[in-house]
Formats: C-alpha cells, sequence, structure tokens
C-alpha cells in the first residue's frame, strides 16, 4: 500500500510548479488532447481568455489587448476522416 506524505492544497501545489519550471522558458506549439479529441495551439504565454467562435473553434485572445494567442479545434477525428 502507499501512502502520501501529506496532502496539499491547490496553493502549495501551484507554488512547487511554479519553483520548479521557473527557469524554464515558454515555446510555442501545439498539442492533441486525446481525452478531448481536440489540438490546442499555444503562441504566448500570457494570460488569456478564451472566445467561443463555434462548436469546432475557441480562440484564446490575451487579456490586456484582445490579440489571439492561441486556439482550438474540438471534434478532430470528425474532421479528419
Amino acid at each position: 500500500m502507499v501512502r502520501a506524505r501529506h496532502a496539499m492544497n491547490l496553493d502549495e501545489v501551484l507554488a512547487r510548479l511554479a519553483k520548479k519550471y521557473k527557469n524554464v522558458k515558454f515555446k510555442p506549439g501545439f498539442f492533441y488532447n486525446k481525452p478531448g479529441d481536440m489540438i490546442e495551439v499555444y503562441l504566448e504565454n500570457v494570460e488569456y481568455y478564451a472566445q467561443w467562435i463555434n462548436h469546432d473553434v475557441t480562440v484564446y485572445k490575451a487579456m490586456n489587448d484582445n490579440r489571439i494567442v492561441g486556439l482550438s479545434v474540438h471534434g478532430v477525428k470528425k474532421h479528419i476522416r
């Protein structure tokens, strides 16, 4: 049986992740999210909000000036068949 050392709250988890990855540089990229069946594209590492375009597309826009900084395309499998 495996036991957790102690339970962490969300703030502790986020603080540990921030410390661990503080020197990692952001690289624009994309990936396929298999459980969600979508392709996600991230162009910049900025705060953003999601704007739903239609059933298949959501764009991510920068909070400070509304420029597009990413997007997601949903239902990938139905588009490539």
